[in-house]
């Protein structure tokens, strides 16, 4: 017998997981790119990504958990960013739900 989650990841198809990159990681990544500019020309503005504990607690949905870890890897890749954390005031947050129970 199959363990549930591979056989999750295995049934996942490809058109499920690309609607659920597009629901979870290109809104997140557009807003960024459009509201950046505009927070760096004035050196100060606060950006707050909300991702989940999918990221870190195995769940049986493969797709999503991936994206979720795209979002909070995409948070530290831009506050570990020297020209954010030097010269400017922004802060940008990755909040992760923390599942009930836990």
């Amino acid at each position: 017998m199959m363990d549930q989650d591979l056989r999750f990841f295995l049934e996942e198809s490809w058109e499920y997981s690309e609607r659920v990159r597009l629901l979870n990681t290109v809104p997140t990544q557009q807003f960024i790119r459009l509201l950046l500019p505009k927070m760096l020309s004035r050196k100060k503005g606060v950006i707050i990504n909300i991702s989940s504990m999918a990221e870190r607690v195995a769940m049986h949905f493969p797709a999503y958990c991936m994206q979720k870890v795209a979002v909070s890897r995409l948070s530290d890749v831009l506050v570990s960013s020297s020209s954010l954390s030097v010269r400017t005031s922004l802060h940008l947050l990755c909040i992760q739900q923390k599942k009930k129970g836990v």
